[in-house]
């Protein structure tokens, strides 16, 4: 079965944009052909679902990870560096006042 998998991400379809009703199409055109049997076809399809989630993921992640390294890279001001900054400004003024009442 892992072959079968194997030959749809080769054939050029996109593992992170695969969806269920385009994998029964394929699935059903490999019964057509006679490269897998109609009770093996259930199995198959679930293989192929989780496969492409996982691929999804991972292209996710591997994105995610190539952006924040493009913005560490670029000094570019990320959401987490305001949203540190903001909380030590809000340290500090909570001092002052702090200070200010004494």
């Amino acid at each position: 079965m892992s072959d079968i998998i194997k030959k749809v991400f080769l054939a050029g379809l996109g593992a992170a944009t695969l969806t269920r009703e385009k994998a029964e199409d394929i699935i059903e055109e490999l019964v057509k052909k006679g490269e897998l049997s109609r009770e093996e076809k259930p199995g198959v399809l679930n293989d192929l679902l989780k496969a492409t989630e996982r691929h999804k993921d991972e292209m996710q992640n591997f994105v995610k990870e190539e952006v924040q390294k493009a913005l560490k890279t670029l000094n570019i001001v990320t959401k987490e560096d305001i949203d540190s900054l903001e909380k030590r400004l809000k340290n500090h003024i909570e001092q002052k006042h702090g200070a200010d009442k004494k």
